[in-house]
């Protein structure tokens, strides 16, 4: 939807995008490939992404993500997680006889947080998938889940709510793709 971002969120967009090159030039320094676009099919499905830097040491690969926001405390946000175990299933299958291991580094703007990808977190990123096809394949989108703290700034809240109120199905009376993700805000390191 063509619509002009507040100037706040205009200033928080640039402020992102110098933390990531600043951040890359390091990364670079330090072996590491930056932002390359890396794709793989696995089953029916193609997995496409482009990570903020990864590299291979010995059998190890290491991915970096970067989110100029604040991390959850304790743990990361469950979306983020996601997109980083998404790259290590691409890079996993694409050098499967040399990586045992992967560890995934999430950096917030308060601090990092290293997390090992889990086989729990490869089987809700499938159950992501499955959702997604499912969402594309019958073409309606979940609905949002929404609160007046997340959207009180959101550019689109009045057009959201709109459509919400032509909507004639109440939420409860149907099984909703994604909702299992409701409670899941954030992964806590176990």
């Amino acid at each position: 939807m063509p619509m002009k971002r507040p100037l706040i969120q205009r200033i928080r967009l640039l402020l992102g995008s110098l933390f990531h090159i600043i951040s890359s030039i390091k990364d670079r320094a330090r072996g590491f490939i930056i932002e390359e676009t890396i794709e793989a099919e696995i089953g029916y499905v193609r997995l496409r992404g482009r990570p903020d830097s990864y590299k291979i040491v010995g059998n190890k690969l290491i991915i970096v993500e970067r989110k100029s926001s604040k991390k959850p405390r304790p743990g990361v946000w469950i979306s983020d997680l996601m997109q980083a175990t998404a790259y290590s299933i691409i890079l996993l299958h694409k050098n499967r006889d040399k990586v045992k291991d992967v560890e995934l580094e999430m950096h917030y703007r308060d601090g990092t947080h290293k997390y090992k990808v889990k086989p729990e977190n490869v089987h809700m990123l499938l159950k992501v998938i499955d959702d997604i096809i499912e969402i594309k394949k019958h073409g309606i989108l979940p609905i949002a889940l929404r609160g007046e703290k997340k959207c009180s700034k959101c550019p689109f809240r009045e057009i959201c709510f709109n459509i919400d109120s032509h909507n004639t199905i109440k939420i409860s009376d149907i099984y909703e793709t994604g909702s299992w993700l409701a409670s899941e805000k954030r992964i806590v390191e176990k």
